[in-house]
């Protein structure tokens, strides 16, 4: 995902318009991008555990946004990688230290630099969280697909079958 913001904002590709100009659409939107999106709001999750305290308030206020501007929104969440990315092993989990530097920052009052250890020793990943983003998304009679592999080949494949405006929703 990093990439291809990269790419398009060096080919310039990228233009901001008013939400009024979707109206009436149907929009695809990668459902991982943009769940990451909402979860990092949340600094402390680490520290806490479990769901995001806000996630499903997040969500329902998202969801009220595409509605009261007329947009149908498609989640297209990705399945299975192809390619493996990590290593088990094969180098040291620094999370936990992380963590652990975030709980001393925190009893000697420094909440700021708690916070921001905590964020970067974040332990939850979407894939943890699609179950309950789903049973939210099927309440509120929201689209969504889980793809077998890629979100962006489900994507173009729907595309392909009916028209679908593509987004990457951003923050």
């Amino acid at each position: 995902m990093c990439y291809l913001l990269v790419f398009t904002a060096e080919r310039r590709l990228i233009q901001t318009s008013a939400v009024s100009q979707l109206k009436d659409t149907r929009l695809g939107i990668d459902g991982n991008y943009w769940i990451r999106k909402i979860v990092a709001k949340e600094n402390a999750i680490a520290a806490i555990g479990g769901l995001p305290l806000r996630l499903v308030a997040c969500i329902e206020k998202e969801l009220e946004g595409f509605k009261s501007s007329g947009i149908q929104p498609i989640f297209v969440f990705s399945g299975l990688s192809i390619l493996r990315k990590d290593r088990p092993f094969s180098t040291e989990d620094t999370r936990p230290s992380h963590r652990a530097t975030a709980w001393d920052f925190y009893d000697r009052g420094k909440l700021d630099l708690a916070m921001s250890n905590w964020a970067s020793s974040s332990s939850i990943h979407s894939a943890e969280l699609l179950n309950t983003v789903f049973q939210i998304l099927h309440k509120h009679g929201v689209e969504f697909i889980r793809a077998p592999y890629s979100s962006w080949a489900q994507t173009t494949c729907q595309c392909s079958l009916w028209w679908l405006g593509i987004i990457n929703v951003g923050y």
